[in-house]
């Protein structure tokens, strides 16, 4: 009997293995994939790395790898700033907005991605992996939820500031942006990261 237990339970792990397995081989959905947050580790995104890369080169970076004009168009939003919108989108409604800032060295200090596809939280969990932490962290808006990485903080729509004060967010809250940053966001005050918030 306690062969069998051990055949049994061999030939589940294999199953489970192989199924977890194969669910990491599927390719990201569309709206995941064209923000092409798995061409480098963060805090660098499509090669664009804070601290490292030339500012006068984020536009080249941007792009070589957006560039093909039967899929993109790339516009200008401002100085340090473009719009990434889908050819097959007839409303252009799917877009990537871009913003950059340098610092006194001329390399990129910060790197705002932001998209106006329904991006979850979920979906930022499949690409970069559990956060340190949450916190509210002041924006142009005031504040904002967010989820924080080493150099990079994922702005977090519908999750209200009592909630990230327990280090939790929901599974379907929105995500705003990607900030990637040579900023160590985990210096400032945050809540360690304590999983989900369930309903």
């Amino acid at each position: 009997m306690p062969r069998l237990a051990a055949i049994l339970t061999l030939i589940l792990s294999l199953c489970i293995g192989l199924v977890i397995f194969l669910a990491r081989q599927q390719p990201l959905p569309p709206r995941l994939a064209m923000l092409h947050l798995t061409d480098c580790a963060p805090p660098c995104w499509i090669g664009i790395t804070p601290g490292v890369t030339p500012a006068d080169q984020v536009k080249a970076r941007i792009q070589a790898v957006y560039g093909d004009t039967s899929a993109y168009i790339i516009a200008v939003n401002e100085s340090n700033g473009l719009v990434i919108s889908r050819v097959d989108d007839p409303q252009y409604a799917t877009a990537i907005t871009v913003q950059w800032l340098s610092t006194a060295q001329h390399t990129v200090e910060w790197l705002d991605v932001s998209s106006s596809a329904d991006l979850n939280v979920t979906d930022i969990f499949v690409v970069l992996g559990i956060p340190l932490g949450t916190a509210t962290h002041l924006s142009t808006g005031g504040g904002v939820p967010a989820l924080l990485y080493k150099n990079t903080v994922v702005d977090v729509w519908n999750s209200p500031n009592e909630q990230l004060l327990t280090g939790k967010v929901g599974l379907h809250d929105k995500v705003a942006a990607i900030a990637f940053s040579i900023d160590d966001y985990y210096r400032f005050p945050f809540v360690r990261w304590r999983g989900f918030n369930m309903p």
